[in-house]
């Protein structure tokens, strides 16, 4: 059945009209000039605004004014460029691709909602419940109550995210949205959506400022009037910057993808790592959180102006306090608290404004001079699909225009206003504690939508800004992982060294806490880590079932030599117990001795933790055949010496963590895979073969709780041999065998108790 559904959406999906070039011929590379700043197209004409083609020029496809034809047509988009049937074949293929990633990462709505609707359905998709309930209010009045000609029948779909909104328009499953700040971008782009409105605030008799049309947010960059620098923007290099937080991008993200574009700031990773490389320091409150920190490796130089006081120095008047303070050196606000402290006569004389060439007063012909916009944000917009018929994007549009005249100025308390959303119920944020009902699908400061000419670029230095900034490569990543708070403060201190460091800040760097080594053996092997240091035996679980690779190993003093990274581990004899082998007696002093009954010997080992005592020595007579694999490990000493004297067997601990006694290559599970083990596993796993009577289904709990494995018995879910158990647990004892193995393992451990049976309770 989900094969079908998704035979059936990948069949919706293409199942649009034919994609037609638009007149006109591509220019030639040597006619385009600064194709950088271009805006960039996907291959079709109908990506780009306006009559604009999407042309090749040189590596990059990007949107220009075509050369006029004699006798222009309509040709389909594979002909008009060229294209061989394989590439057209590779085009679409990539297409199919696309939607097969957004299918995953997107749920469809309703299978009701897929299927073809009438023709007169406007759908406006929200993605919040409150958004929700001014949506139903807004189509119900639309569809039932107002004077909008031409009658369309309007409904609200909801879905999870903007993003989501975005994908359902782009598939024909929704119609109409409004987007603000990157998600304008991002609907434009990555869904390849049409703006047809934005909103504006305009005061009655305001005229709007031609720099600023398109834009909600054009940035300044003020600094203190008694501070030298920075003058100019590329004065900023080394200064200190306060920003509004990561989440204001008329703050942050649209004044550095400018400086990036105007190559004023350097390409040395994605926007934050390379502003963190142009900057001394900086306060960006909430940059370091997951939201935009994905890998947790930007540098802490992004915070470091207010590190313990992100809150008091974030939004707005929380960057302007930054500046007044000392702290940073320069800020950057968008034209509205320009025009605010332009009315204030102390702000105007104490504040300036840095420029491209030079610093300039708060004065008012300063909001025209371009040479200070650092950066731009789009009006928020109205969306709708590109493939749309012209007419039915006529007729959006115009309803559009009669929806502002009944409902913008309306009393909001009696009538419907799209601008208003205080009279709305809502519940406030969990987190923040703040009202909800602000801003619902149209801003509350805006007044006004104003249709978008589509023989225009829309907001074209926004786009140019962030098309700029979304090609950026991060740096290489080198997260290290570790197993204890100690070495986790430890790599946070060597980050912050490394990051001042040139050649050694060209690499992300970022730290793991994970709950032990084999945890950190399975972030580098799913790539949510780079590196972690390992001993002996983690170094082998880490390349036989993890095949990660070693990459540096340290070098003691005590090295036989500078490449020598592993250690040789000895067998010594007391010369009194060579007496017992008669052939090594007879055997020359010049000739090499061979002791082949090994069985014979008693052996002492330095412990359970000591590889070189008894990991390495045992496994490797285990592997060769000198010890029968009888059972387990222990079972397989037991046998073949006289006896041994292993400490530390008895420790609870040591068992839980100990990797190499779980592995195959001693325990005899030739395909079983350790790495997905953790916890209680690892105390199943670690116990010899001989005492499996007492596991169910391969799983134990800390305790073995022998009460609920007589249950289970009673059951007939559990191994046979737990017919013997007693209904008194209490008289439950060990086996003789099983004492007799452990016994004359550890001669030397007066005080051992079997562990597997009664462990301490933690």
């Amino acid at each position: 059945m989900r094969v079908a559904l998704l035979l059936c959406l990948v069949a919706a999906a293409h199942a649009v009209p034919p994609l037609y070039a638009r007149d006109g011929l591509c220019p030639t590379e040597a006619e385009v000039q600064d194709p950088e700043r271009l805006l960039r197209c996907t291959g079709y004409d109908w990506g780009c605004p306006g009559v604009k083609k999407c042309c090749q020029v040189g590596e990059l496809q990007v949107c220009v004014d075509p050369v006029p034809v004699q006798h222009a047509v309509q040709r389909p988009m594979h002909l008009v460029k060229n294209l061989t049937e394989e590439e057209f074949i590779t085009m679409r293929l990539r297409e199919t691709r696309d939607f097969l990633q957004k299918l995953e990462r997107y749920s469809t709505p309703p299978l009701e909602k897929i299927t073809v609707v009438e023709p007169d359905t406007i759908r406006w998709c929200v993605s919040s419940p409150c958004q929700m309930k001014k949506c139903q209010r807004m189509v119900n009045e639309f569809t039932y109550k107002s004077q909008l000609t031409p009658k369309k029948i309007w409904s609200c779909v909801k879905a999870e995210s903007q993003e989501q909104c975005m994908f359902w328009i782009e598939r024909g499953w929704a119609d109409i949205m409004t987007t603000r700040g990157e998600e304008v971008y991002v609907a434009n782009t990555t869904f390849k959506l049409e703006p047809i409105a934005y909103e504006k605030t305009i005061k009655p008799q305001e005229q709007e400022v031609l720099p600023l049309k398109h834009y909600q947010n054009v940035t300044f960059a003020l600094k203190m009037s008694h501070q030298i620098a920075p003058m100019t923007w590329s004065e900023i290099r080394d200064k200190t910057t306060c920003h509004a937080g990561a989440d204001f991008p008329a703050s942050f993200k649209a004044p550095v993808c400018r400086l990036i574009a105007e190559e004023v700031i350097n390409k040395t990773g994605d926007y934050a790592e390379s502003v963190a490389d142009f900057v001394e320091e900086s306060c960006v409150p909430g940059i370091l959180n997951k939201t935009y920190n994905k890998n947790m490796t930007y540098p802490m130089n992004l915070v470091s102006l207010c590190e313990k006081d992100q809150l008091k120095y974030s939004g707005v008047e929380g960057s302007l306090k930054c500046l007044r303070s000392g702290k940073g050196q320069v800020t950057f606000v968008d034209h509205k608290i320009v025009k605010k402290l332009m009315m204030d006569e102390n702000e105007r004389t104490t504040t300036w404004l840095s420029a491209r060439a030079r610093a300039s007063h708060l004065t008012r012909p300063s909001l025209r001079d371009t040479t200070c916009h650092v950066g731009h944000v789009a009006n928020p917009t109205v969306f709708i699909a590109r493939n749309n018929t012209e007419v039915k994007k006529v007729e959006i549009k115009d309803l559009l225009r009669k929806i502002l005249s009944l409902y913008s100025t309306t009393n909001p308390e009696i009538e419907l206003n799209i601008f208003d959303s205080s009279v709305y119920e809502c519940e406030p944020c969990s987190w923040t504690g703040k009202r909800t009902n602000k801003d619902l699908i149209f801003l509350e400061e805006s007044t006004t939508l104003k249709i978008i000419d589509p023989s225009k670029v829309y907001a074209e230095k926004f786009f140019q800004s962030f098309n700029t900034c979304v090609q950026l490569q991060p740096k290489p990543r080198a997260k290290i992982c570790v197993t204890t708070v100690e070495k986790y403060n430890s790599c946070l201190a060597f980050k912050d060294i490394a990051e001042k460091f040139m050649k050694v800040k060209d690499v992300a760097w970022g730290c793991v806490l994970a709950n032990s080594s084999l945890e950190c053996m399975q972030a580098v092997h799913n790539n949510t880590a780079d590196l972690f240091q390992a001993d002996p035996v983690e170094t082998f679980i880490a390349g036989k079932e993890m095949l990660l690779e070693p990459l540096m190993s340290v070098h003691k003093n005590f090295s036989i030599s500078p490449n020598h990274t592993f250690t040789r581990t000895l067998a010594v004899i007391k010369a009194s117990s060579l007496s017992q082998f008669e052939e090594i007696m007879r055997t020359p002093e010049d000739q090499p001795k061979y002791i082949k009954d090994l069985w014979k010997l008693k052996t002492c080992h330095a412990g359970l933790k000591n590889v070189s005592s008894f990991h390495n020595p045992i496994g490797w007579l285990l592997s060769n055949g000198t010890i029968p694999r009888i059972g387990s490990v222990f079972e397989s000493i037991n046998r073949y010496f006289k006896s041994s004297c292993l400490p530390d067997v008895s420790d609870q601990d040591i068992w839980m963590k100990d990797l190499l006694l779980g592995h195959e290559h001693n325990w005899g599970y030739p395909t079983l895979n350790m790495y997905n083990f953790t916890g209680q596993d690892w105390l199943l796993w670690n116990t010899p073969a001989t005492w499996n009577y007492l596991t169910y289904n391969r799983k134990a709990a800390r305790s073995l709780n022998l009460a609920k494995l007589v249950e289970l018995q009673k059951l007939n879910l559990t191994n046979p041999l737990l017919e013997t158990v007693p209904e008194d647990i209490s008289s439950l004892h060990i086996s003789s065998s099983v004492k007799v193995a452990l016994n004359s393992i550890i001669p030397c451990s007066s005080n051992f108790s079997p562990y597997i049976l009664s462990p301490p309770v933690p």
